[in-house]
């Protein structure tokens, strides 16, 4: 399996996870691991941030995402996570 992968997963106050390259299956299954904590600190103020890195060719290379949240982007409502428009 490819290697070219990378999962960051932040708040402005703490670092939770960034990974150097890894498959995009263990990519994916980190950000759907995190995704109800994501929901816990935006519901929280905490303005959490969380991207999956697709493509990359090196632990730098930070061109392309398949998911990028950013707390800005999303609300809760009811325990459920919603894009704003």
């Amino acid at each position: 399996m490819k290697t070219n992968c990378m999962f960051q997963y932040a708040t402005k106050h703490r670092i939770f996870a960034d990974t150097g390259l890894i498959t995009m299956e263990a990519a994916t299954g980190l950000f759907e691991k995190n995704r109800d904590d994501f929901i816990s600190r935006l519901e929280n103020d905490e303005d959490p941030e969380m991207a999956l890195w697709i493509n990359c060719n090196h632990a730098g290379d930070y061109d392309e995402t398949l998911h990028h949240w950013q707390a800005g982007d999303f609300m809760v409502i009811d325990g459920q996570l919603y894009k704003r428009v």
